[in-house]
Parts: C-alpha cells; structure tokens; sequence
C-alpha cells in the first residue's frame, strides 16, 4: 500500500482571464486525505485537481507552501490561475 494523502489546503492566490471553472483569488479548498471537506462548491476542475494530485509528494520535500499554475490556458481571452497547496497538520 502506499502512504496515505496528506491533508491539504488548496488557496487561489491568483487568477488572471476567464477560467472555465470560474476559480476566483481568495478562494480556499480543504482536503481530508482525499476527502473534500466543509465547501458546497467542489474542485470541480480535472486539470487543476491533476495538477495538485501530481505535486502532493512535493510537500514532503519542500518546507513551507508550493505554488502551482493550472496548465488549462481557457477559451476565448483564455486565463490562467495559481493555488498555493499548504499540509495541514493533524
């Protein structure tokens, strides 16, 4: 088995454009392994949530928050956005 999904705080930091899951800066998502917890709205964009689920192992490596950009540029004036994923500690 491999080692459990640390507990995450995802933060829009930044969002420049029309993103197509309308992701707006000062946003917050909280996971519980891979639970989502305490949020109506869910993170309801696949290349966002497989851009975070890639760099997870990064926060056993790096001290502090890492930054990540969703690789989906948007449609028509395009878009970009930027979370910032914390460990929650237990």
């Amino acid at each position: 088995m491999g080692e459990p999904v640390p507990d995450v705080r995802i933060d829009v930091v930044r969002a420049r454009g029309k993103c197509n899951a309308n992701f707006h800066e000062g946003e917050a998502f909280f996971y519980k392994g891979s639970q989502l917890i305490g949020r109506e709205r869910g993170f309801d964009c696949l290349f966002a949530q497989a851009t975070v689920v890639n760099n997870l192992d990064r926060l056993k490596l790096e001290k502090g928050p890492i930054h990540i950009s969703c690789p989906d540029p948007g449609t028509g004036e395009g878009g970009n956005v930027t979370f910032r994923i914390s460990s929650i500690e237990s």
